[in-house]
């Protein structure tokens, strides 16, 4: 929506490349900012959007978090 901002956090590549900024979090610190299509030149971005992409599919979201399933 215009004028508002809306902070979401997740891996969906869907999600991700909707957004107008992402920013990767690594151990609670910014490590980069930018659109999905730039950060996927990060191998670690890569990585993380990819395994939770999975992860979604296999129905195991929230797992690395110890959230029940």
């Amino acid at each position: 929506r215009s004028g508002r901002t809306t902070v979401v956090a997740g891996t969906s590549p869907l999600l991700l490349d909707r957004a107008d900024l992402v920013v990767l979090l690594v151990d609670g610190r910014v490590t980069a900012v930018g659109t999905h299509g730039e950060l996927l030149d990060r191998p670690d971005y890569r990585t993380l959007v990819f395994r939770g992409a999975s992860d979604e599919e296999n129905g195991r979201v929230g797992a690395d978090e110890g959230t029940p399933q």
